[in-house]
């Protein structure tokens, strides 16, 4: 074997290594964290509750989103959800935000469920900010699981 190819296998080979090292890292990081990162997510789900008691659904909302803009980013949109979630299930019933799916076809209603997504969040100021569709989805979900019912 040629030492060029011999350099190269053996690039490619360290730099699998430490792949197989970082991965094996956040694995590792992930189960030592995950009790507690279920814990205070049934925590932050339950003060949603307790506060959907005294709120219609819109103010779930908009409290979720309120909060939101004070403290964005990928992991705390998630607390804000479950925080959200939770406000929705307890809260007095107000459709008003809820979007209006008018199509017929399967692939239809879901690109309006899509732009009805992103209107949500532009109406609130936050244009296409990939979190706030989060709190999007959640809206929604509410909104049609109660549809259902």
């Amino acid at each position: 074997m040629q030492r060029n190819t011999k350099i190269i296998l053996s690039v490619i080979g360290g730099v699998f290594l430490l792949m197989m090292l970082a991965i094996g890292g956040v694995v590792w990081y992930v189960a030592q964290n995950a009790e507690g990162w279920v814990e205070r997510g049934k925590e932050r789900e339950a003060e949603g509750r307790t506060a959907g008691e005294s709120m219609n659904s819109r103010g779930c909302v908009d409290h979720a989103v309120a909060d939101y803009r004070k403290d964005r980013g990928p992991i705390s949109v998630i607390s804000h959800r479950l925080w959200l979630k939770g406000c929705l299930q307890t809260a007095e019933h107000d459709y008003s935000f809820c979007p209006k799916i008018t199509s017929e076809g399967a692939f239809d209603q879901v690109r309006e469920l899509l732009a009805s997504q992103t209107a949500f969040c532009e109406s609130r100021g936050l244009g296409y900010d990939q979190n706030c569709q989060q709190l999007a989805e959640q809206a929604h979900e509410f909104c049609f699981n109660a549809a259902q019912h």
